[in-house]
């Protein structure tokens, strides 16, 4: 499955870190996108048929369900790492 991370937290280097830690997690595709403007929120992002891929990655990374969102932008289940996470390998609030 791919998981594309974007860093969005203003936190150098954290796409990275949360890529390797999906990779670790068995994620072989996960990749870094990018760097975002800064946001507030982690969330993740996902295509109407990768629900089920989009739950395995929030549950790998301890994002809450609430933080899913389905989305028509996103052609594959998407990272956005806000700046609410800016440590760790896992969510803090998961």
């Amino acid at each position: 499955m791919h998981v594309a991370v974007y860093n969005g937290s203003n936190v150098n280097q954290r796409a990275a870190a949360v890529k390797t830690a999906l990779v670790t997690d068995g994620f072989a595709l996960a990749t870094v996108g990018g760097t975002l403007p800064k946001t507030a929120t982690t969330k993740i992002y996902y295509p109407s048929t990768r629900a089920d891929s989009a739950a395995a990655v929030a549950k790998a990374l301890k994002v809450p369900t609430a933080n899913l969102t389905l989305s028509t932008m996103y052609t594959q289940v998407t990272v956005v790492i806000g700046s609410d996470w800016p440590t760790g390998n896992t969510y803090p609030a998961g």
